[in-house]
C-alpha cells in the first residue's frame, strides 16, 4: 500500500534532484563496471582490449572506477567458460574440414586431369594435417594461459585493490530485500528470479553502487549490458531511463 512511499521518502527530490547527461556526468562521476562489461573483451581483439586499457587507466588514476566485489566474483567463474567457448571455436573449424575419399576410377588414369587431381588430393590431406597440427598448437597455448590470458593479464593491472568494492553486507538484510522485490516486481532482482543465484547477484552490485553513492556524493555511472527492465526503462527494444531503486 505504501510501497511508493518506500521508494522514495523524499518527496521533494522528485522534483529537486538534478539530472545530468552522461556527458556531462563522465568527467565528475564514478564509473562502475558490470560482468557482462568485463566479460565483453573475450570477443574482441587485442587491440580494443588496449583501447580499453588506456581509456580506464585515467579515471582509475583518479579513483573514480569501481568493480563491485560480486562482479569480480562473477567474471572469476565465468571466465573459464568464455575460454572453453574459444577452445570449442577452435576445434570446430577442423571437424568441418572433410577429406575426399580416395580415387578410385581405372578408366581415368591416363588422364592428366586425373593426375592432377591425385596430386591435388595428396597436397590437400598434407595442407589439412598442417592445419591440424596448427590448431593443435593453438589449443595448446590458450589451455597454458591457465588463468593469465590477455584479459585477465590486462585486469589485473588495471583493477588494483582500491577499485574493488565489496562491502559485508549482511546476507540476512540482503535476502530480506530480495524477497520483497521479487514480491512487488522491484527492480533491480526480480528479473532475474529464477536463475540459480535468485537474482541476488544484481542487488548486491544495486547495494554496492548505492554504498559507494552514499560514501562520494557525487555523480555515478553503471556500464553494463543488461537490457532487462531492471536496470532501466525501455520501449520498442530502447531503454531510456533508470529503472533501479
Amino acid at each position: 500500500m505504501f510501497l511508493v512511499d518506500t521508494l522514495l521518502p523524499d518527496a521533494g527530490a522528485a522534483f529537486s534532484a538534478p539530472r545530468l547527461s552522461v556527458a556531462e556526468a563522465l568527467p565528475l562521476a564514478d564509473l562502475v563496471l558490470d560482468t557482462n562489461v568485463l566479460l565483453l573483451p573475450y570477443n574482441t581483439g587485442t587491440s580494443s582490449l588496449h583501447q580499453i586499457e588506456a581509456a580506464l587507466t585515467p579515471i582509475r588514476d583518479n579513483g573514480r572506477l569501481f568493480v563491485p566485489g560480486r562482479v569480480a566474483r562473477e567474471f572469476t567463474r565465468l571466465r573459464p567458460f568464455k575460454l572453453t567457448d574459444l577452445l570449442h571455436a577452435i576445434s570446430n573449424q577442423s571437424n568441418n574440414i572433410k577429406i575426399p575419399d580416395d580415387l578410385d576410377y581405372p578408366l581415368l588414369r591416363d588422364l592428366p586431369e586425373y593426375q592432377s587431381l591425385s596430386t591435388a588430393l595428396k597436397a590437400f590431406r598434407e595442407a589439412r594435417r598442417t592445419f591440424l597440427k596448427a590448431v593443435t598448437g593453438l589449443c595448446d597455448s590458450i589451455i597454458a594461459w591457465d588463468g593469465n590470458d590477455p584479459v585477465s593479464a590486462t585486469y589485473s593491472r588495471l583493477f588494483t585493490q582500491p577499485c574493488i568494492r565489496d562491502p559485508g553486507f549482511d546476507k540476512a538484510e540482503v535476502l530480506k530485500d530480495l524477497r520483497r522485490r521479487v514480491e512487488h516486481k522491484i527492480p533491480p532482482g526480480y528479473k532475474d528470479a529464477d536463475k540459480s543465484d535468485g537474482g541476488v547477484g544484481d542487488l548486491l552490485i544495486w547495494w554496492t553502487i548505492l554504498d559507494l553513492a552514499r560514501e562520494h556524493n557525487r555523480p555515478l555511472i553503471f556500464v553494463t549490458g543488461d537490457r532487462k527492465a531492471d536496470w532501466q526503462h525501455r520501449s520498442d527494444k530502447k531503454g531510456f531511463s533508470l529503472g533501479a531503486n
